[in-house]
Order: structure tokens, then sequence, then C-alpha cells
């Protein structure tokens, strides 16, 4: 019995579509540029990274808590992340801290 190809009855504009959801979901993203972000932001992104808590971001600026937690949701926006692994790893691949 012959097997039946799903891919040779699939129209390339669906497989098309298929392949670049498909990359965009599951391929990393390309890193985005440092030079993106304020010098404030980017030191709020090294103290993330660093592993501090949004209170001790606060502490540390001696701003408030809504603050820093405004500017992290700001700063992830901007760089389309959604999780703060994302996050650490933009800071790492830009250099912002050493692994």
């Amino acid at each position: 019995m012959a097997r039946l190809n799903p891919w040779r009855c699939t129209s390339r504009s669906f497989l098309a579509k298929y392949l670049r959801r498909y990359s965009q979901r599951f391929l990393p993203r390309p890193a985005q540029e440092a030079s993106s972000l304020t010098e404030e932001e980017r030191g709020i992104v090294r103290l993330i990274a660093e592993g501090q808590t949004n209170k001790e971001i606060a502490k540390l600026l001696n701003i408030a808590l809504k603050s820093v937690e405004t500017r992290r949701a700001a700063v992830m926006k901007k760089l389309g992340l959604s999780y703060s692994a994302e996050l650490v790893r933009y800071a790492i691949r830009n250099g912002l801290v050493e692994p």
C-alpha cells in the first residue's frame, strides 16, 4: 500500500502560513539592541537580571514599588518579551550582566 504524503495535498499558501507561524513561535528571537533602552531602563534590567526583586530595586533606586513595576512592564513590552527569563537572557546577550 502506498503511503499518502500529507505535504503533497496541502496548498502552498497554507504551508507558507504554517511555517511562518511556527518560526515566530518556536525559533529564538534576535536580540534587541541595548541602545534602544534608556540608561535608567538598562539599570533596571541589570538589577532584575542580577536577581533583585522589585521591592529591592525600589529601595536601591529610592523610587516607589509601583514605579519599578511600571518601568519593568514598559521595558518588557518595548523589547517584545513575555517572561522574566527572557529579560535575563536579553541582559546576558547584550552585555548588561555577565553569565
